[in-house]
């Protein structure tokens, strides 16, 4: 009979909770504030990948072996996304929440946890496609260097440009997407300009300065991932971040109102997780 993630895990957590100091010692990426649920699970999978039974036999290996440092990182951080996904929310971004921004000078905008880049080329294709792409600087967090890696080569599958190409027309695009890549040797590749337009850099939500003065703040589909403080301290680093009228669009079953940051804001999508800061 396999071991189930009670027996490789004990409950009271003292294993995984040196696991991920050690993990936080040696890499700096802290990811005690992450859902225990989800960092249980994902470290049962990395286990069994090992052919380990414990996560007590993870700790010695994690300190003397930086390949496996590695893939224990890329297996906790989140890289799920696509670009254009959702496509009703990149419809309500055009139409309910850009039409704001054109009003504005300079657009600054932070995507925090653009993983890939997916999402980032996304806005940064909308915001051409409104007329913002001059005036526009956007700036690409994540806190996964192979990520960010990945994400400021733009290199995607073809399989994943044609769902990028479905979803940009349900998003209603107005342009012919193939404009926004060259594709060769089985692959698609976002186009110079385009990629020159963002600015991708390391950033830990949970250690992380703030980064102020923002028009528009996305972080979506992310906090799942936190437990109920950490989401409360990455309200707060938003708000110190967004200038007053900024707008933070969360996951359309995201929520701030929770969280000590909620008197600053105010909801204007309730659908879409949307909202603008006094």
């Amino acid at each position: 009979m396999g071991a189930t993630e009670q027996d490789t895990i004990p409950a009271g957590g003292s294993e995984l909770d040196l696991l991920l100091a050690t993990v936080l010692d040696q890499s700096g990426c802290d990811f005690r504030g992450y859902s225990q649920v989800s960092i249980r699970r994902r470290l049962e999978m990395q286990l069994r990948s090992e052919g380990l039974h414990t996560l007590g036999e993870m700790i010695p290996l994690v300190l003397s072996d930086a390949r496996l440092l590695e893939r224990v990182l890329n297996i906790l951080l989140i890289t799920v996304t696509e670009m254009f996904r959702d496509p009703s929310y990149y419809s309500v971004l055009r139409n309910e929440v850009m039409p704001d921004l054109t009003k504005r000078g300079v657009v600054r905008v932070w995507l925090a946890g653009c993983a890939t880049g997916e999402e980032a080329y996304s806005m940064a294709i909308l915001l051409k496609e409104v007329g913002l792409g001059d005036r526009a600087i956007v700036y690409a967090s994540d806190l996964n260097r192979r990520a960010l890696r990945e994400a400021r080569e733009g290199f995607y599958s073809l399989e994943s440009i044609r769902t990028a190409t479905t979803n940009y027309i349900a998003s209603g695009g107005k342009e012919c997407f193939s404009d926004y890549y060259s594709a060769r040797y089985g692959q698609a590749r976002i186009r110079e300009k385009l990629r020159f337009t963002l600015h991708f850099f390391q950033h830990d939500l949970v250690t992380g300065e703030t980064f102020g003065e923002m028009d528009l703040i996305l972080f979506r589909n992310v906090l799942i991932y936190f437990d109920r403080e950490l989401q409360g301290r990455v309200f707060s680093l938003f708000e110190r971040s967004l200038r007053s009228g900024g707008i933070l669009c969360l996951g359309a079953k995201e929520t701030i109102e929770l969280s000590d940051s909620r008197s600053s804001f105010t909801q204007i999508l309730p659908r879409f997780g949307v909202y603008r800061k006094h």
